[in-house]
């Protein structure tokens, strides 16, 4: 595993043990209410998959409920492999949610777009363990193998709340009337107007040292509330988290009372947007900036928090929030199972640009990606700034000749066998630079690949050379042995001639000075022949 590696996953929030290693096969749960595109699937329509545990054990024949943003539901039953279909749905957000045994399931906003955008799906999968009423007890609608089905009802009549709502501070408050270990939200909107229809999502973690888990959603009732009951009571710390308008607006982190029920009231807001409101958010503590040397190349791995300070969502429009990334980034990449509003913009070149479109909820957003820089021994990093940068750290491998300029705070600390240089770059301004310079790298490396591959350049050349001067040595030869042969044969034909006139001179001795006619004829034979060999060469 990389340096770069190690440190983003030590650096990743809510990074638990089970990421580090996950099954060689897909588990269903770790999927449930993820919507996907789908190219299967057309335009404007979600199909809900409904699962027991795993893919063997779809649930059939039961209500799904769709819920738009606005309020408006539509139901459909699950086929004979648990899906549920929804089409001609208009472009917008919607929460699909079931319930089995009291266990609701409810998946995150699934962003329908217009054609030619694909479909979507997504899974809701209830516990293997989950209980399932028999076929003939009230209420249940049917089953398949062995498989029964339960009522819905609890999707389409959610637990109606009469407890007086509290203020709308986003602060949790005691309510005597409630027991202890009950916890009610109630959702409204800035007029205090109760929200039905709303998923309400909770997290809990047991101790400090505890797994986060996430609890089945629930929807909000006409009250526009819904509880929990049971829930631990002590150390245990919770956060909820409610879906509407195309994002997960968070609560603060909260405890529950001790003696009596606990409420806590949330005010969904519209996203907000224009320049004073962007000009609002930063790059806060915990950005960090990654250099991983590779001889003539540093690979950068940037992890951003994107700090959204307003109580509402931001918009950025159409275009997006742009990062843009420094002058020379090649080969960037954005980190697996980042949020999906995410993407990188390559349409210009010299222009690469991280882009965030969609609603920035409140709090903090973490974004990470890699691209490599070029460098000749120093590397001159320049990434415009286009928000406020708080914090932004810089970590680095340590070595012998490595400076870094531009940077204050420089710490030397070991991590994984590692030593490793830790700094601090300055805070700038919307329109600012992140600028550093980073010398002393290892570009011998660099230079001993171009001093080799020269020498081999040279030695191929002389090859080439040696070649061609053996092949015209060689035709040089030919042409010489060709005229020899040329000279022979016409040399031949001479004689061949002279004993034609004489043969018929009576003078016995002149006659006997002559070669026999057959051996000239031989000889010249044998000179055509291998004139026809050089020919042929």
């Amino acid at each position: 595993m990389s340096l770069r590696l190690l440190l983003s996953l030590v650096l990743l929030l809510g990074l638990g043990s089970s990421a580090l290693g996950q099954p060689m096969m897909p588990d269903p749960s770790a999927m449930s209410g993820i919507p996907r595109p789908e190219a299967g699937v057309p335009s404007g329509t979600i199909t809900v998959r409904l699962l027991i545990g795993t893919f063997a054990n779809p649930l059939v024949n039961h209500d799904v409920t769709l819920t738009a943003t606005t309020g408006v539901k539509q139901t459909a039953k699950s086929d004979a492999s648990g899906r549920a279909t929804f089409s001609g749905l208009q472009p917008g957000a919607y929460v699909a949610s079931t319930e089995l045994s009291g266990i609701v399931k409810s998946s995150q906003p699934i962003p329908v777009q217009g054609p030619p955008a694909p479909g979507l799906r997504v899974m809701l999968v209830f516990p293997k363990d989950t209980p399932v009423p028999p076929a003939d007890s009230p209420g249940s609608t049917g089953s398949t193998g062995s498989t029964t089905i339960a009522s819905p009802s609890a999707v389409t009549a959610p637990v109606e709340v009469t407890t007086p709502a509290p203020p709308a501070d986003g602060q949790v408050h005691a309510e005597s009337a409630l027991a202890a270990g009950t916890l009610k939200i109630f959702v409204v909107d800035e007029a205090n107007k109760p929200l039905p229809g709303v998923p309400v999502t909770l997290y809990r973690r047991l101790s400090s040292e505890a797994q986060v888990e996430k609890l089945p959603a629930q929807m909000t009732g006409s009250a526009g509330a819904t509880q929990w009951l049971g829930m631990p009571t002590g150390a245990a710390e919770y956060l909820v988290t409610i879906s509407r308008f195309g994002f997960e607006q968070p609560s603060e982190p909260f405890h529950l009372d001790g003696a009596m029920g606990t409420t806590l009231s949330v005010i969904s807001r519209p996203p907000v947007s224009g320049d004073e409101a962007r000009r609002k958010l930063s790059l806060s503590s915990g950005s960090h900036l990654i250099f991983e040397l590779q001889e003539d190349l540093v690979q950068v791995s940037e992890i951003l928090r994107i700090n959204n300070p307003m109580p509402q969502a931001f918009d950025p429009g159409s275009d997006g929030l742009r990062i843009p990334l420094p002058e020379g980034a090649v080969s960037p990449q954005l980190q697996p199972g980042g949020p999906s509003t995410l993407s990188i913009d390559q349409s210009s070149p010299g222009n690469v640009a991280l882009v965030w479109k969609g609603p920035l909820p409140p709090g903090e957003s973490m974004v990470q990606l890699h691209f490599l820089l070029r460098h000749t021994g120093e590397l001159q990093f320049k990434q415009p700034a286009t928000l406020q940068v708080a914090d932004l750290r810089v970590v680095i491998e340590k070595r012998p000749e490595l400076k870094l300029d531009g940077v204050t705070d420089i710490q030397d600390r070991k991590w994984q066998g590692h030593d490793l240089l830790f700094a601090q770059l300055p805070g700038t301004g919307e329109g600012g630079m992140i600028a550093l310079t980073i010398s002393g790298l290892p570009a011998e490396h660099r230079m001993t690949r171009l001093v080799g591959g020269a020498l081999a350049l040279l030695i191929a050349l002389g090859f080439i050379y040696l070649s061609w001067q053996s092949s015209s040595g060689d035709e040089r030869t030919q042409v010489l042995a060709q005229r020899k042969l040329l000279r022979d044969r016409d040399k031949l034909l001479d004689e061949l001639l002279s004993i034609d006139e004489k043969k018929a001179v009576a003078d016995e001795k002149k006659a006997a000075a002559k070669r026999p006619r057959e051996q000239v004829m031989t000889e010249l034979t044998a000179i055509y022949r291998q004139l026809d060999e050089a020919n042929a060469d």
